[in-house]
Parts: C-alpha cells; sequence; structure tokens
C-alpha cells in the first residue's frame, strides 16, 4: 500500500492501464476472432451506450462536485483537531456522505427509463438475435453494481479516506481482468448462438467486481458495521441554517449534472446515430475500429486526464471557491479574498498547476503528432492482421484512420474541461453549459455536411468517417474554450502561451515524411476479398520495418531536439 501511494496519480493509474490492458487486449483479440461483426456491434454499441448513459449521468457531476468540496474542507480544517482521520466516522451522516449516496437513486432512475428505450427500439434484424433483451438487462444491473460502490469510492478518495488511490486501481484492474474472463468463457461454453450473452454476463461479472473489490477493502479495514453506516444518510434537520460551504456544493452538484448531461449526449451522439442508421455488421466495423483507437486512449489520454482533474481539484480547488464566495460580499469582504487568493501559498498553487497543465498538453501535442503520421497508414495492415480480413473488409480501417484527427482533439479537450471544471466559479460553469451547446450544434451542422450524398461522394468520407470528423469539431469548440479559460485564469500572475507547447520544426518534417513512406509501403500490402483468408507473416514484414525504421527516426529527432521540454513536462507528472 505505501509503494502505491508514493507514486503520482498519474503514474498510478497509467501503470494500472498499461497491466490490466496488456491482459484484457490479449482476451479481447480472442473475442474478436471468435465473433462476426454483427454479434460485437450488438455487443459494443447499443450495449454500451445503454451503460454509459446510466453510469455518466448518475456520478460524473456528484463526483466532480464532492472532490473539490472535499479539498475546500481539508484546508478548513488544518490546524484543527480530527476525530477520526482517515476514518469513516466524520463521513457517514454528514452533507457530503449524503451528496455521495444520491448516484445509486439517480442509477436506478436512469435504468428503469433506459430500460423500455433499448429494450423496445431494436430494429428487425436485432429482435431477432437471441438473448438481446437479457443482455441489456445484464449490463443495467453492472451499472447498478457499480454505482452501489459509489459512496465507498469518493470517500476512498477523499481526504478523509487517506486518498487512497491504490483501492481503486486494485478495484478496476480486478474488475477489468474479471470481465474479460468471463465473456471468453462465455464465447466458447454457450457457443455462437448466445455469444451475445457472454458479453452481459461479463459486464456482470465486472460490475460485481467493483462493489466486491470496495466492500470487500473497507469491510477488512474499518468491520463490516463502520462500513454499512457509510451508506446511512443524514435525515436530521440542523437547527442552524446550512453554511455557504454546503449550499455552495448543492449549487455545484447540479451544475456538473447538468452539464454531464449535455456533455454525455454529445460524447455518445455518433454511438446513437451508428446504432440508428447503420446495420449491425457496419456496426461491429465502427465498434472494432473505435475499440483499437480507444487503446491510446484509454492508457494515455483517459488515465492522464482523471489523475489531472484530482491534481486541480487538490491545488487549485479551494481558490475557486474563495472567489465564488467572494462575489457574494461586501467590497472589504472582496479584498480580503482578493488578498488570501494571490498570497504566496496561492501564488504558488497556481504555478504548480500552471506546470502541470502545460506539460500535459505538450505531451499531448507529441502524442498527436504521432497518431496522425502512423495511424491512417497503418490501420487496414494493423486491423488485418489483428482480426483477420472479415474485418479488414468492414468499416473498421477506415473508422481507426479517423481517430487520428479525433484523439488528439479530444486529448487536449479532456484536459483544459477538467481544469476548468476543477477551478471555475459556478458563474462560469454556466458559461460553459453554453459552449457545450455550441459544440453540439457544431456536431450537428458538421455532421449534416459531410453526409450529403454529394458532398460525400465529392470528399469520399464514409457515415462513420464524418460522425467521427463531427465529433472532432465539436471537441475542438470545447477545447477552444477551455484553453480561452486557461489563459485567463493564468493572466495576473504567469503568462500561458501556445507557442510554448509546440514540438520542434525538425520532429514535424520528420513524422510527416515518416507518414508518407509508411502510406507508400502499406498500399503494397495484398488484400484478399476472402473474409477466411489469412495472409502470412511475411507479407507484413516491409510494413513491420517501415514502421520501426521510421519510428526509431522520428522518436531519435525527437529526444535530440525537444528532450529538454520533454523531461521538463515528465517531471510535472511525479508531482
Amino acid at each position: 500500500m505505501g509503494r502505491f501511494s508514493s507514486l503520482s496519480p498519474a503514474i498510478l493509474l497509467l501503470s494500472l492501464q498499461i497491466l490490466t490492458r496488456v491482459f484484457t487486449f490479449g482476451l479481447n483479440q480472442l473475442l474478436i476472432r471468435f465473433s462476426s461483426p454483427a454479434l460485437y456491434g450488438a455487443a459494443h454499441i447499443r450495449c454500451e451506450l445503454v451503460l454509459g448513459i446510466v453510469l455518466f449521468l448518475s456520478r460524473e457531476g456528484i463526483r466532480a462536485a464532492t472532490l473539490r468540496q472535499d479539498d475546500r474542507s481539508e484546508i478548513q480544517a488544518e490546524g484543527k483537531d480530527r476525530k477520526s482521520k482517515h476514518g469513516v466516522d466524520q463521513e457517514a451522516g454528514s452533507e457530503g456522505g449524503n451528496l455521495s449516496l444520491l448516484p445509486i437513486p439517480l442509477g436506478i432512475l436512469f435504468a428503469l427509463l433506459a430500460l423500455p428505450l433499448f429494450t423496445s427500439s431494436s430494429t428487425e434484424s436485432q429482435e431477432t438475435r437471441p438473448y438481446q433483451d437479457t443482455v441489456i438487462h445484464l449490463y443495467l444491473l453492472s451499472a447498478l453494481l457499480e454505482l452501489l460502490s459509489e459512496p465507498l469510492y469518493l470517500h476512498a478518495l477523499s481526504a478523509r479516506g487517506g486518498r487512497n488511490l491504490a483501492l481503486r486501481v486494485r478495484a478496476e484492474g480486478s474488475a477489468a481482468i474479471a470481465k474479460g474472463v468471463v465473456t471468453l468463457a462465455g464465447v466458447f461454453s454457450l457457443g455462437e448462438e448466445a455469444g451475445l450473452l457472454a458479453f452481459g454476463l461479463g459486464q456482470a461479472a465486472y460490475g460485481a467486481a467493483i462493489l466486491l473489490t470496495f466492500t470487500g477493502s473497507y469491510s477488512l479495514r474499518f468491520g463490516l458495521g463502520r462500513t454499512l453506516h457509510l451508506y446511512m444518510p443524514n435525515w436530521s434537520s440542523p437547527a442552524k441554517p446550512k453554511d455557504e460551504s454546503r449550499t455552495s456544493t448543492d449549487r455545484l452538484a447540479v451544475l456538473l449534472f447538468l452539464q454531464s448531461i449535455l456533455k454525455h449526449l454529445l460524447t455518445e451522439a455518433d454511438k446513437i446515430a451508428v446504432s440508428r442508421l447503420a446495420s449491425l455488421e457496419d456496426q461491429g466495423g465502427y465498434a472494432l475500429g473505435t475499440n483499437y483507437a480507444s487503446l491510446p486512449l484509454r492508457l494515455v489520454f483517459q488515465p492522464l486526464e482523471e489523475s489531472s482533474r484530482f491534481q486541480f481539484c487538490q491545488t487549485l480547488g479551494s481558490l475557486s471557491d474563495d472567489r465564488a464566495d467572494g462575489a457574494n460580499t461586501t467590497a472589504s469582504t472582496k479584498e480580503t479574498q482578493v488578498g488570501k487568493v494571490t498570497s504566496e501559498p496561492a501564488t504558488q498553487s497556481r504555478a504548480k498547476a500552471k506546470h502541470l497543465l502545460t506539460s500535459l498538453l505538450h505531451l499531448h501535442l507529441f502524442l498527436g503528432l504521432f497518431l496522425l503520421s502512423y495511424l491512417p497508414p497503418l490501420s487496414r495492415p494493423f486491423i488485418q492482421a489483428l482480426s483477420g480480413s472479415q474485418w479488414a473488409s468492414t468499416s473498421a480501417p477506415r473508422t481507426l484512420s479517423a481517430f487520428a484527427l479525433f484523439l488528439p482533439v479530444a486529448g487536449w479537450s479532456g484536459i483544459l474541461e477538467g481544469f476548468l471544471q476543477s477551478t471555475a466559479s459556478p458563474t462560469e460553469l454556466k458559461r460553459y453549459n453554453r459552449v457545450i451547446l455550441s459544440s453540439s450544434a457544431t456536431f450537428g451542422v458538421v455532421l449534416w455536411t459531410l453526409t450529403r450524398e454529394r458532398v460525400a461522394r465529392e470528399v469520399g468520407v464514409s457515415t462513420e468517417e464524418a460522425l467521427l470528423y463531427a465529433s472532432t469539431a465539436s471537441m475542438a469548440v470545447r477545447a477552444l474554450f477551455g484553453w480561452r479559460y486557461a489563459v485567463g485564469f493564468f493572466k495576473r500572475s504567469q503568462e500561458l502561451a501556445l507557442t510554448d507547447l509546440l514540438p520542434s520544426r525538425a520532429t514535424v518534417l520528420t513524422t510527416a515524411a515518416s507518414a508518407g513512406l509508411l502510406r507508400a509501403v502499406a498500399s503494397r500490402l495484398p488484400f484478399s476479398e476472402d473474409p477466411m483468408a489469412v495472409l502470412p507473416l511475411k507479407a507484413y514484414g516491409p510494413v513491420v520495418l517501415a514502421a520501426l525504421s521510421t519510428g526509431v527516426g522520428a522518436l531519435g529527432i525527437m529526444w535530440s531536439q525537444d528532450r529538454q521540454s520533454i523531461m521538463h513536462a515528465l517531471s510535472a507528472l511525479h508531482g
């Protein structure tokens, strides 16, 4: 436990993702080999969509609000004698404890709303597929099991819970492995006819593993009675009025909840469109391309975004709350707040946060540069080698190629949005809600333009690619607002300049040349329309050799030209 605790959140989450994804990636490859595109599409579009709706809408806003309030409370409690540091007594029955229980009834509500929509709106081909409704029920069960662990999750990451990030690492790692093992066992034991049921059982195992890990750890550490005490709401009516911090937290939770609805509708718009417009086979190709493209998202972008959001809350959350509270005070109180915010500790906190923010954005630019250079030319050889010819003839390669543009923009948007939500006042969060609506409109306009028959024919863009390009445009709108907010946030103390984040010209030219060479080599790879055809390994030799040689060369140029800035950025991840 001590070893886990000594690591920074970014490194810890990154290690978790790498270890678990390496194992589950192998399991998923077996699933892909033994699953048809239609079966894979049914499991990873419609079922994942209903799972995401329930989980995201039920807990996202609550998590952000409680983490910010927890850091504020920790600062206010410094120097005071606290009865049970790193215990459960302070949390149970508190206002923060009540808020941590809210995802459970919200999850039940959203599950009841989603159930008739996803079990009665299937297309004819989906209705004929066995176990479709049963699998939807299993995915909803998984979501509810996961939400039952939410009070323990929030307590574990709070100051009262000792910021026990290792417990989250253990829970998510064991759940990912359980899901892969159960799904694979189900595919082999149930047969092709009940293959979709195996995916549902695997997802149910994921939710159960999350809940069992949290409850088991807390029961062993604190006892079953004190663990259950965290699930007890506070029904008492305090004699004194609510203090300002609790009112601020409630208001923030509502704002972030409404914002999560807008964000999720926009984030899942592509899946909604694909599930309505595409056949199951096309959904399978889109799902496979998305699954492969999400590997860097889950391995690098997502853990960095989550850990940075956590660190921004710790470093600057209380300063933003002070700014928001000061907006309703007298002029003399405002002067006190300004003095407090611009004090030496606050200045140091801003400098630390700026270092982390610029470092993450800088690293995302390098990752994005390599994705743009290597992903498009290697998408078809990659899918054909790992998944077989039946997948190479679907929309999967073009979908994977389009992600080369989406991932860097989404990475920047995620980091900047995490910074904004961790530091913005309620007024600024309301303004950001309007930005999300604008990005939704951008998505609709770009998608409508690219899917018009004449435009699609002239540009040569498929429906799946149009969805991703529209999502990229909407993410860019949010990233632009997040960047402007960050520039304004640091304007008083330190300047935030885009030119400081850009890679060197030599690195850009080298990766561009590598992309051209790879495209020429990959175009010579033989391709068979036979879904059962298997290319010999030696056929991939030229592509592998070109990818390795250009990759090593590009990394060498990048290291020689940008070594100092990269090392400076990596140092921020160690805290």
